[in-house]
Parts: C-alpha cells; sequence; structure tokens
C-alpha cells in the first residue's frame, strides 16, 4: 500500500547537513510516510558520500540525477513519490517531531478539498535565533511577500494542477508555487506551533534570492497574472488603509513631539522667570547695602 505522505529532499552540496534532516523525518510521530533524498548533481565528495549512505536508512530512496536546479529536481522527486501529500524539505532544514502528524490531520479533515496546502509557524536557528510566525489565508499578503515556509504540506493533486514548480526562477519558486496553488482556487491554513526548523546560514538560497528580489519578484508576477490582476483592486485597498495608519501614527507622532517641545518650553520659559525674579531681588539687595553704606 501506498504511503500518504512523500517527503523531497533535494541536496546539492549540502551533505553535512542531511543527516539532521533525513533524521528528523525518520522522528516523526506521523508513520505512513517515505522520504525521497535527490542528488542534484553533487560536486562535493563527501556529500556523494552522505547521500548514498541515506540508502540504508528506513523508507528512504535515493536518486542520483545530473545538477538541474532545486525546481526542476523537486518536480523530478514528485513525479517518482507515492504519497497524496507531499513534504518538500531543503536538506538543511528539519522538521519538528509533530509535524507529519498535524499537518496530515488538517488536510484529512478538509473533507471538501478546499485547502491546498497546510504550513505552521517556524523556528529559526543556525547564524540567527527567531520564531517565524508564518500566516493564515491571505492572498493579498501572499501578492507582495511569501508568508509561507518552503516544507508547507501540500497535496500532490495541486502540484499536478498547476504543472509543478516553476524552472524559470533561480530563486524565491516556492512563494510562486504557492501563488500558483492559489490562483487555482485553493485555500490554505495555518498549524500555530513551530514545526519547522528553518536553518540561517551563510550564502543560504533565500540570501541569494533577496539580492535578486525586484527581478525575481518581475517573473512572478508574470508567471501568475491572473492572479495578480484579480486582485490588483485588493491590493491598492490594502496599501491605502496601511497609508492611512501610517499618516494616522505620523500624526499621532508629531503631536506627541509638539506636545513635549511645548512642555519643554514651558518649563524653560518658568526657569527663565524664576531666574528673572532672582536676578531682581540680588538687585534690590545690592541696592540696599550700597545706599545703608
Amino acid at each position: 500500500m501506498a504511503p500518504k505522505v512523500s517527503v523531497v529532499i533535494p541536496c546539492y552540496n549540502l551533505g553535512r547537513y542531511l543527516d539532521e534532516a533525513v533524521d528528523s523525518v525518520l522522528a516523526q510521530t506521523y508513520e505512513d510516510y517515505e522520504i525521497i533524498v535527490i542528488n542534484d548533481g553533487s560536486t562535493d565528495a563527501s556529500t556523494n558520500a552522505r547521500v548514498e549512505a541515506q540508502r540504508a536508512k528506513p523508507r528512504c530512496t535515493v536518486y542520483v540525477t545530473e545538477n538541474q536546479g532545486l525546481p526542476a529536481t523537486r518536480n523530478y522527486a514528485i513525479e517518482r513519490a507515492a504519497g497524496a501529500y507531499v513534504c518538500c524539505l531543503d536538506a538543511d532544514d528539519m522538521l519538528h517531531k509533530d509535524f507529519l502528524k498535524e499537518c496530515v490531520a488538517v488536510l484529512d479533515a478538509d473533507a471538501e478539498d478546499a485547502l491546498g496546502f497546510v504550513t505552521t509557524t517556524a523556528k529559526v536557528f543556525g547564524a540567527q535565533k527567531a520564531y517565524w510566525p508564518c500566516s493564515d489565508y491571505d492572498p493579498t499578503r501572499l501578492m507582495v511577500e511569501n508568508p509561507i515556509h518552503v516544507a508547507s504540506l501540500f497535496r500532490r493533486r495541486c502540484w499536478e494542477e498547476v504543472g509543478g514548480y516553476a524552472v524559470n526562477l533561480s530563486g524565491f519558486q516556492d512563494w510562486n508555487f504557492w501563488i500558483s496553488i492559489v490562483a487555482k482556487g485553493y485555500r490554505w491554513t495555518l498549524v500555530k506551533r513551530p514545526l519547522f526548523l528553518y536553518r540561517v546560514r551563510e550564502g543560504s538560497m533565500i540570501e541569494t534570492s533577496e539580492q535578486k528580489r525586484a527581478e525575481l519578484k518581475r517573473q512572478i508576477v508574470a508567471n501568475n497574472l491572473d492572479f495578480f490582476r484579480e486582485r490588483a483592486a485588493d491590493a491598492l485597498d490594502a496599501y491605502e488603509r496601511l497609508l492611512s495608519q501610517a499618516r494616522r501614527e505620523s500624526q499621532a507622532r508629531e503631536t506627541e513631539v509638539a506636545r513635549t517641545a511645548l512642555e519643554k518650553l514651558q518649563g524653560l520659559y518658568q526657569a527663565h522667570q524664576q531666574l528673572k525674579r532672582r536676578h531682581e531681588q540680588l538687585a534690590r539687595e545690592f541696592a540696599g547695602r550700597r545706599k545703608r553704606s
């Protein structure tokens, strides 16, 4: 019987982290899954050795391909996956032990198949330490930023409907993928537990993607023109609300600054008056002493 979930782990020269990623899946409290590890033409001998070592682990299938980039590698693995639900886990990240249990339960409970995927909050570790709140369903926000982490659990059927991960992007492929699913009419929901562990490291893909943000965002818009056209008015309304809020906050700050400045001026004036009175008093006392002398 085919497993319900396929966890796909592409790996390109990140063998030093791979065991942690795979072992985090093997530690899941939910057990109906398979793991597919893909060596995307790694040039690092130690990575090649670590990938091969995964063949000895339970539930693991390993593929080796020529280097074709992250989106094509994910698509290659998903084509060979058996699960109705898919999680794409990067080789340097990890899952909390309850990730699959909680996310599968959400999709299983969605009898109308309204949800295309389910995300969770995330814990950031490595070079930075933080929590990433992620977002519940908010397509307007999705237009301007990606509030959904890469390892969110999605229906394989959605991947088929949108034609897989777009291969014309050198970054932000997961952002484009979530948009393409929502553009088909699907929603998503948020599990409010930090069940995904995202590693921040020097030279990570998100870092290099941010350096090309404007270029990549233009391609994402071109890939999903109908999605952006249909929600342009909503985005404009949201922008105007934010602008109005910013103006109100600015006016409030200006009012507070003016009030503080007035209080300081009043304090200075009172201090000046006190000095003036003291000066007049000293002048009178000096004049009196002169008269007596």
